[in-house]
């Protein structure tokens, strides 16, 4: 993901200690412009995204699967951030820009339009973590992801004796 680094607000914020609804309302009042950026380790490995705001409201979401090597954006990529804001490990960093910045990524981006009012966000903020997201993206990319039984088998190293 290429993110215009912007001004650091804070970084490293354990998951399971994050405020959610309090730090999403907050950054909707203060009208803020910039991102939230996530990266979290889920069964297929270490997931990243980001959420854009400007002037307190969503308007982009990106949201990659590292080892499967699929990106998605857009509403897909808003709903599987959400989902990973539960997640048991992972950590938040907040960035600021400027209006403008904001504005100008998504004209460059355009499918990563996911338009949403943190103040609906109720039903997404009170859910819990799900593996579904994960599982999707290893059938949308078969290819690219092979357990590690699969690649010991491909080695031979799964008939060695003791």
């Amino acid at each position: 993901m290429d993110l215009p680094s912007g001004e650091k607000i804070e970084q490293g914020i354990v998951l399971k200690t994050l405020k959610l609804e309090k730090t999403l309302t907050d950054l909707a009042q203060t009208k803020f412009s910039g991102y939230l950026a996530l990266t979290i380790d889920s069964s297929t490995g270490i997931e990243e995204g980001a959420v854009l705001f400007r002037e307190g409201k969503i308007i982009a979401a990106v949201y990659e699967y590292g080892q499967v090597k699929l990106i998605h954006y857009g509403e897909t990529a808003f709903q599987e951030f959400m989902n990973a804001l539960h997640a048991p490990h992972g950590v938040l960093d907040i960035y600021q820009l400027s209006k403008q910045q904001a504005e100008l990524i998504v004209a460059f981006n355009e499918k990563m339009k996911a338009e949403h009012e943190v103040k609906d966000l109720k039903n997404l903020l009170a859910a819990k973590f799900s593996n579904q997201y994960s599982q999707q993206a290893l059938i949308q990319a078969p290819g690219a992801y092979q357990s590690k039984i699969a690649v010991m088998k491909k080695l031979g190293l799964l008939d060695i004796e003791r």
